[in-house]
């Protein structure tokens, strides 16, 4: 990174090299890593009890509490400020901003090398605006004006004569106004119901240019008739599945054993403290675990790369591409494959899984052929699931439930059938960086069957190409959402 010069070409004419002494090539694929080891030094310094130090890109948060708070921020700042400067960085004073929340502000200034720091009432930090009483009645403020402004657009595209359709026009909602909505959500969770009922009447005007529907329509009626959830209730779903990923990833987050004590109601906490909220969040949208995780199943590792992974995966692409390939050909070549896999099969699995688009409802379907002799026996199973899941979350769900069914079939061979290409290739992996809970869940089922002598075989078959069991196993996954 050092004696490294740079150019301008423009027109055809190169200017003269400029030498730069610090900084990291703009463009550079290594640029944000390297930028992240530096901002690793700053939040992992050793500071005063109860202080840290939290970096998004540039932008730095120094939280402080408990006792003689105001002398440790103080040291804690000193600390980070002779750091940064150590890094070659230097502090913007004149955007760095104090906070005392839900307390009075302190008579004493805090001083940032020789600059006293400017106490605030609210600050803006990563597009949320932040009070002191941690109410969001200012942010909340600010979302009208700027859901306002989208709202009159949304409404010169509703003229008669050359206005858009009701689908367009609540894509529109969706994508460029309750957006700004779904991004605010976890600050939401501590507004109260007066202050949310503001965007609920900008929703409610939204509806009306999206149906067309007159002023003394019902809001339960607009509701239903463009599948929207009530902000109150969009923010809670939002803040429930946020807080079921925190709670059940493997990674610490700074928030996560503040949040599993109050869920569990070992501590007591002021009623506005955030995970205080979301608890009770939790209780009332009384979510439903997608996979059942505390059923008696082996431990998976990381397993060695030259380790064979436990199934057979069978992962055949077709020789030409789908867009060059007509769709009978694909039906006929992928029946071929499923013909050859399920000849002298007793049990057959069929797995999909559904997320609405609109609603973000989330179902599993299961086909089960169980053959005895000539004879076969198909049975359905729709498994409702945790809204706002991926596909491919609610493909392995499906493919998990299919694995489940299967340690009970007392068959030599498994095999099941997906048009999932993203959860078999998920399910191969050694160590999964998503979805780690839901793919490691159904690994342990493929160990666990094959350490009953169990041949498990997973088979990617295409979607949408005309197979009649692929048909009625997408029915049995909408009918689960």
């Amino acid at each position: 990174m050092s004696d490294r010069v740079a150019t301008v070409k423009f027109q055809g004419e190169r200017s003269d090299q400029k030498r730069f002494d610090n900084g990291t090539p703009q463009g550079s694929v290594l640029s944000p890593r390297l930028f992240n080891l530096l901002m690793e030094v700053l939040v992992t310094l050793d500071l005063p009890e109860g202080a840290a130090v939290y970096s998004y890109a540039d932008d730095l948060v120094l939280t402080v509490s408990g006792e003689d708070a105001l002398n440790k921020i103080q040291r804690a700042i000193a600390i980070v400020n002779t750091e940064i400067a150590t890094l070659g960085l230097k502090v913007s004073s004149e955007k760095t901003k104090a906070m005392a929340f839900t307390t009075p502000d302190p008579s004493t200034r805090i001083a940032l090398g020789g600059t006293h720091i400017e106490w605030t009432k609210k600050n803006k930090y990563l597009g949320i605006i932040i009070d002191k009483m941690l109410n969001f009645k200012d942010h909340v403020t600010y979302m009208v004006g700027r859901m306002g402004k989208l709202l009159n657009l949304m409404r010169a595209m509703t003229s008669y004569d050359a206005g858009t359709t009701a689908e367009v026009l609540r894509r529109y909602y969706v994508a460029c106004i309750r957006s700004i909505v779904d991004y605010a959500a976890p600050a939401l969770a501590l507004a109260d119901a007066k202050t949310l009922s503001s965007l609920d009447k900008l929703q409610n005007a939204a509806m009306r240019y999206i149906l067309g529907a007159p002023n003394w329509t019902k809001v339960v009626t607009m509701l239903e008739e463009t599948e929207l959830l009530p902000i109150e209730h969009r923010v809670q779903q939002l803040v429930s599945s946020f807080a079921i990923k925190v709670l059940t990833s493997l990674d610490e987050a700074p928030v996560k054993p503040d949040l599993k004590a109050s869920v569990s109601e070992q501590r007591l906490y002021p009623a506005n403290f955030w995970p205080n909220k979301v608890a009770a969040i939790l209780k009332l949208c009384e979510p439903h675990q997608a996979v059942d995780f505390q059923e008696d199943l082996p431990t998976i590792s990381a397993r060695p790369p030259w380790e064979e992974p436990p199934g057979v995966f069978i992962l055949e692409r077709p020789d030409r591409g789908k867009k060059h390939t007509a769709s009978e050909q694909l039906a006929q070549d992928a029946m071929y494959r499923i013909k050859m896999l399920d000849v002298g099969k007793e049990v057959v699995y069929y797995t999909d899984g559904s997320v609405s688009p609109t609603t973000r409802k989330a179902g599993a379907g299961i086909i089960e052929i169980r053959r005895q002799g000539r004879a076969a026996a198909v049975m359905e199973t729709a498994i409702r699931i945790t809204d706002g899941l991926s596909s491919m979350q609610a493909e392995l769900v499906a493919s998990a439930g299919a694995l489940t069914m299967a340690a009970l079939s007392q068959t030599k061979q498994v095999i099941i059938h997906t048009d999932s290409l993203s959860a078999l290739q998920a399910l191969e992996q050694h160590w999964p960086a998503d979805s780690r809970d839901l793919i490691t869940t159904a690994q342990c089922k493929i160990k666990r069957i094959d350490d009953m002598g169990v041949k498990v075989i997973l088979n990617w078959i295409h979607r949408h190409v005309g197979i009649h069991m692929k048909q009625r196993e997408d029915t049995a996954a909408l009918a689960g959402s």
